[in-house]
């Protein structure tokens, strides 16, 4: 004890040197222990929502998917989810009349055919969309 007394006693600048350099090594020691410290709070954190989020989705496919799926119903509803029509079932495009002009109303009455499924109606909505004349 005596020694060390004796050594910082003749070199106090010296000391004091070793003594910041000690203390600079051991904050930045600290720094890194809280950053990893955080960083594993963090991925519990996200660990515990993910394994949340997949019980809800068992739960929800357990309590309402299986038992929809399983309905007489469920192949209508998913049809129509689909964009599939029904047999009997057409596509109705509603318009006003005051943008329609007296030809267009003509011809639409000469024209006798129907939309029957999905790629007809997106075919007319392009077409119109396309060369619309104004």
């Amino acid at each position: 004890m005596n020694d060390i007394k004796q050594f910082l006693l003749r070199h106090p600048t010296r000391s004091k040197y070793i003594l910041l350099i000690l203390d600079i090594f051991l904050a930045l020691v600290a720094i890194k222990m809280f950053v990893n410290y955080n960083n594993i709070e963090i991925a519990i954190e996200q660990t515990i929502d993910q394994s949340l989020s997949k019980q809800q989705e068992l739960a929800f496919a357990e309590n309402f998917q299986l038992n929809y799926e399983r309905s007489e119903y469920s192949q209508l509803f998913l049809k129509h989810e689909n964009n599939m029509l029904m047999p009997g079932e057409f596509i109705i495009k509603f318009q006003t009349l005051s943008k329609i002009d007296t030809g267009e109303i003509e011809r639409i009455e000469n024209k006798e055919t129907f939309i029957t499924n999905p790629e007809q109606s997106w075919k007319q909505f392009f077409y119109e969309r396309l060369y619309k004349t104004n």
